[in-house]
């Protein structure tokens, strides 16, 4: 089922960020549905993806190894919400344009997930359907 990523949060924003990082999901017959990825030569499954868009643990490597730059909507004491991007630098004829993915969120983690979904899938990402980790609205 494809999906808005402005709109992903919670199990969905962590499923389509999984996504993005190269975890398949695996939904099985005589066994529970996992979360499969090969680490360093080995298997690792899950029951559900890691939570990148609450635990800074899990997203804020993401955030520095793709260059994400989260910002508040407002100034300080403003309220709101935040915006991040992933930055994309590029040369053309000597000089280096930076432009990028912007997403907006409640917090800086979920903008910069959101963003880091974005600029892997564009506007929308499928996910998997019945999967525990994945609810349907």
């Amino acid at each position: 089922m494809k999906h808005k990523v402005a709109e992903l949060e919670g199990a969905l924003l962590d499923a389509a960020v999984a996504k993005a990082e190269g975890w398949a999901f695996l939904l099985g017959r005589v066994v529970a549905s996992v979360w499969s990825k090969n680490i360093g030569g080995q298997v690792v499954m899950l029951n559900e993806p890691p939570a990148f868009s609450s635990d800074w643990a899990k997203g804020g490597p993401i955030i520095e190894r793709e260059r994400i730059v989260v910002e508040p909507d407002q100034p300080k004491g403003g309220g709101g919400g935040w915006t991040a991007f992933v930055m994309e630098e590029y040369g053309h004829e000597g000089a280096v344009e930076v432009s990028g993915t912007y997403q907006a969120g409640p917090t800086p983690l979920i903008a910069a997930m959101r963003s880091f979904v974005a600029s892997c899938f564009g506007d929308e990402v499928e996910l998997p359907r019945n999967e525990k980790s994945a609810p349907q609205p």
